[in-house]
């Protein structure tokens, strides 16, 4: 999968998740980040609506891995996140390398440190695939 089908396919994509840890094996060419995923922001259940589930995005054929300096925070409490597609604007404020056809280009925003992450990779998936709740034909 894309990161644009993982932001599609999971309830709520990266929007108003929160970020607990990110590592990379740079033998392998992975990103690992862990997440804690908002899975019923559309829920009329108040309870519900405000539910999250603990799951992994695992980044394959890794390019690149930005992570731009925090201009605010603590570091002291998980960091609420938005993800979408690197826009031409970061790629040159962060002189990110150019990647060939087939690999996409992904950002996260990071609340909390005002900054974002960038990086780039051939597929992504997610763990548990419970996550996945839509098909691409959706």
């Amino acid at each position: 999968m894309t990161m644009k089908e993982i932001e599609f396919r999971t309830p709520n994509g990266l929007h108003d998740a929160y970020l607990l840890g990110i590592s990379t094996d740079y033998n392998k060419r992975t990103l690992r980040l862990d997440i804690d995923w908002l899975v019923a922001p559309t829920s009329k259940k108040y309870e519900e609506r405000n539910g999250y589930q603990f799951g992994s995005l695992f980044v394959s054929g890794l390019r690149y891995y930005v992570v731009e300096a925090p201009v605010l925070g603590n570091g002291e409490s998980p960091d609420q996140i938005n993800g979408f597609e690197t826009d031409v604007d970061a790629i040159e404020r962060c002189k990110l390398p150019d990647v060939e056809e087939g690999i996409f280009r992904h950002s996260i925003y990071l609340g909390y440190w005002e900054s974002f992450i960038h990086f780039a990779g051939s597929s992504a998936e997610v763990h548990p695939s419970n996550l996945l709740v839509r098909d691409m034909e959706a």
